[in-house]
């Protein structure tokens, strides 16, 4: 596909405002956002809502809870795939590689 037409799609897309009811996805799953005003901050996956807790309901600062939490959950998904592939790989003789994700976009 040619960069223009991509471009030209993209330009149909809705900006994200961090707000509540706005769905975002996550492991291939669409979840609505529910932005609650509270002093302690957590993200936290509950009856099928990423419930963001935070003083600040700020769009920018909703979005960079959202993106620490896909990190951190990201990081948790990644070592539970590992720990159930690595008895398969024979290469390891059960021995859990001292591997790290030094990275994200």
């Amino acid at each position: 596909m040619h960069v223009n037409a991509i471009e030209e799609q993209l330009r149909h897309v809705l900006k994200r405002e961090y707000v509540s009811a706005e769905t975002h996805f996550y492991l291939d799953r669409r979840y609505q956002l529910k932005v609650l005003k509270r002093q302690k901050e957590s993200v936290k996956l509950i009856a099928g809502k990423i419930v963001i807790a935070t003083h600040d309901k700020a769009p920018e600062h909703v979005s960079m809870l959202l993106a620490q939490w896909y990190k951190a959950r990201c990081l948790e998904v990644f070592q539970c795939f590992l720990i159930a592939l690595i008895d398969t790989l024979k290469w390891t003789k059960g021995v859990m590689p001292k591997w790290k994700i030094t990275a994200f976009t």
